[in-house]
């Protein structure tokens, strides 16, 4: 009776060691099939409405001016003078 369960001891333990690469590799597997699933649903985030009135609110606030402006001989607000 011993013998045998020590014999069905060392079947499972030898079993687990030669299995425990092929849960790696799964693994594995599975992460690449999460990310390229997740690569091909990816898309760049996008404010929402109350996100872009608050920062357009913070720009004004600051007094931070966008796009083009006409500036003379430098685009500094000193203009060089110091």
């Amino acid at each position: 009776m011993r013998r045998d369960m020590a014999r069905v001891g060392c079947i499972l333990t030898l079993c687990l060691f030669f299995t425990a690469p092929a849960w790696g590799q799964t693994r594995a597997e599975e992460t690449a099939q999460r990310q390229a699933e997740k690569a091909r649903t990816a898309e760049p985030y996008t404010p929402n409405r109350a996100e872009k009135f608050f920062e357009g609110f913070e720009d004004w606030f600051s007094g931070v001016r966008r796009g083009w402006y006409l500036a003379f001989d430098d685009a500094y607000p000193t203009g060089g003078l110091t």
